[in-house]
Formats: structure tokens, C-alpha cells, sequence
């Protein structure tokens, strides 16, 4: 592999954790491993803490204290996918939504409409 300068971060996001195993071993680079809503993440963090560089977690997951205990790991924690016709259960908007994901203290935010999440940080005056 050629190396990349060092302004360029590559991330290579997975869901299943032995494939990006085998990423991150013939590469190098950061991986991220996915998480949907029902997946085993404490159990991830424990098996997979030593290489992976985060986790990309539903964000439904966010109600939880995975962000917490990702973060207490050395780990990151993203969150998807957020979308301005497809708001959450319990959430009255997307821009209430996206408040209480950036609240969570997520690292990023998948979103599908990304005007209506970056005007939502700029209104929380949320560093990017």
C-alpha cells in the first residue's frame, strides 16, 4: 500500500469483525466497526478494543451508555443514520434528534441530509 500524506485519514468501516480484522492487519488503517441496534457492543469493545479505532453505532444505541464506555476504552463512537424523513421514536423532530445525539457526546454523526445537521451545530455552536 502506498502511503497516504499524513493530512488524509482513511477509516474503513465494517460490520463484521473479522473481515475488518484482516483490513486492519493487511493495512493499518483505522477501523471501525459496525453496530446495529441489537449487536453484543460491550462485547465488541472487549474482543476488539486492542485494534479497532471505534465503533459505528445505530443510534438508537446512543439512549445507552455505550458512547461512555467506548470512550472509557480509547475508542470512538459514530453514530447513523439520520435522516430529516426518518426521525427516531421519541424524538419530535430531527433537529431535536440531532441535538440529543450530539448531547450523547457521539464523536460524528452519519446523516443523510447534512444541511439540517450542520445548521443544527451551528446553532449549539458544537465544534466540528
Amino acid at each position: 500500500m502506498s502511503e497516504l500524506p499524513p493530512e488524509v485519514e482513511v477509516w474503513v468501516q465494517c460490520f463484521d469483525a473479522d473481515a475488518l480484522r484482516r483490513v486492519h492487519e493487511a493495512t493499518g488503517l483505522r477501523c471501525c466497526l459496525g453496530l446495529d441496534e441489537d449487536s453484543d457492543w460491550r462485547g465488541a469493545i472487549a474482543r476488539h478494543r486492542a485494534w479497532l479505532g471505534g465503533l459505528v453505532a445505530a443510534k438508537s444505541l446512543l439512549a445507552g451508555p455505550i458512547v461512555e464506555e467506548a470512550h472509557a476504552a480509547g475508542l470512538r463512537v459514530d453514530a447513523y443514520t439520520f435522516r430529516d424523513d426518518r426521525v427516531g421514536a421519541g424524538h419530535a423532530s430531527i433537529e431535536a434528534e440531532l441535538e440529543w445525539a450530539l448531547a450523547s457526546g457521539a464523536d460524528a454523526l452519519f446523516c443523510d441530509f447534512p444541511a439540517t445537521a450542520l445548521a443544527v451545530r451551528a446553532r449549539l455552536a458544537v465544534a466540528p
